[in-house]
């Protein structure tokens, strides 16, 4: 192999699967450093593409060897298919197998509150979002004096805090048990696809709850509607009739507070609610009800879920990176091929002509004619021919410098043939 057709085999394997594995780094470098505390996770897709390149670079190095070995054409071709089959499928084939298989899996982990093509399109941005339920967690039950060591220490150690991921755990199985599926009915479902209506509040506040150790039941509840969605809820209160619109607003210009708080010692007790929800009645007539999960140190009862998935979930973004390059790469990659294939050719190539032809600047005609007459003039009973005198008494041919090497050694031969 010469020094250019090396050269050219190097740059055409960095620029295939090197360069992709480099391009994913720095794609990754927001989720990793996002989600550092979650170890291995954030580096699930910068793994697989390392894996990914040493199963190429392994085909590659099989076929080159196979192909020099047996030094034939068949052989290069191929090895050039082989690279090209291992090259399609961990490239279009894998990007298949995440786009088919992913959205299903994602869909069902998260009952489908997290969409495939969302994370698709804007996967940075959802890193950051899942980096932020963790912060704000940690934040909230600083606050509340659930985690009461070092802030400095839960802030720096994150999930890694064996403390900080039996808290995100326990606080999960507490608003899931007692909270989400201890709804009766269908009023929930309707809730939270903002179907939010003043019967729905009535049967969420009132009806009787589920609680897996005594069954159907009414009484304490930790756990309210609100909690289980995100933000604040507004009620709009403007269906009165007309002439009631203005006693109305003027009854919550003049008496708004004790209104407010009348409701909200009302639904404090536990035979109607059993936690803390805020009102604030403007003088519109919006009734504006926040609830107490941050004060709990909760989030609603969908990010919380994705908060006690966090881990899986940061696996599965740091796919898309790697997703995103690979149709770029499938291309790159048949056209590295191709071209490591013609080098391959070509090397086989001079090297069956270095075998088949003579190299007349250095082969030894003289040498070769002489031992072809000695076989040729050796009689049957082992006497020499009087010839083979007359060629070792010839005179020594000089080589003319105007003449090409294979003239000279032709002269030569036939000037210790005697002139014959």
């Amino acid at each position: 192999m010469d020094k250019k057709s090396l050269i050219a085999k190097i740059i055409l394997l960095v620029l295939g699967f090197p360069l992709l594995v480099a391009l994913v780094l720095i794609q990754s470098l927001p989720i990793i450093t996002d989600n550092i505390t979650y170890g291995i996770m954030p580096f699930v897709g910068l793994i697989l593409a390392v894996v990914f390149m040493g199963a190429w670079f392994l085909t590659v190095f099989l076929t080159g060897k196979k192909a020099k070995k047996q030094g034939t054409k068949k052989a290069v071709k191929k090895g050039f298919i082989a690279m090209l089959i291992v090259g399609l499928f961990l490239t279009l084939g894998v990007w298949g197998a995440i786009d088919i298989l992913l959205p299903d899996i994602l869909e069902d982990a998260t009952d489908g509150t997290i969409l495939y093509h969302e994370v698709r399109e804007d996967y940075i941005r959802k890193s950051e979002h899942h980096a932020y339920l963790l912060e704000k967690f940690i934040d909230m039950n600083i606050m509340n004096g659930k985690l009461s060591g070092d802030p400095d220490v839960y802030d720096k150690e994150g999930y890694r805090n064996q403390e900080v991921r039996d808290l995100i755990a326990s606080s999960f199985a507490e608003i899931d048990t007692h909270g989400y599926n201890s709804f009766l009915g269908a009023w929930l479902n309707l809730a939270l696809d903002d179907r939010m209506t003043i019967a729905a509040i009535a049967h969420l506040l009132l009806d009787a709850r589920y609680e897996p150790d005594f069954g159907e039941k009414e009484g304490e509840v930790k756990w309210t509607i609100l909690d289980m969605q995100e933000g604040a809820m507004e009620v709009d209160l403007n269906i009165l009739p007309d002439n009631l619109l203005g006693f109305a607003r003027r009854l919550v210009s003049g008496f708004g507070r004790p209104i407010t708080r009348f409701i909200e010692d009302l639904v404090e007790l536990e035979e109607v609610a059993g936690s803390p929800i805020y009102f604030h009645l403007r003088s519109n007539l919006t009734l504006t009800i926040s609830n107490s999960t941050e004060e709990r140190g909760v989030f609603d009862y969908m990010q919380h879920a994705w908060l006690n998935s966090n881990h899986l979930l940061v696996a599965v973004i740091s796919l898309f990176p790697l997703r995103n390059l690979f149709l770029i790469f499938a291309g790159v990659l048949v056209i590295t091929s191709l071209l490591i294939y013609h080098i391959r050719e070509k090397e086989f190539v001079k090297d069956k002509e270095g075998e088949d032809s003579l190299d007349f600047a250095t082969h030894d005609f003289a040498t070769e004619q002489a031992t072809a007459n000695d076989g040729a003039m050796v009689f049957g009973d082992g006497e020499q021919s009087e010839g083979l005198t007359a060629v070792s008494t010839q005179e020594e041919y000089v080589e003319d410098a105007s003449l090409s090497p294979y003239e000279n050694a032709y002269l030569k031969a036939k000037k210790d043939r005697g002139g014959r």
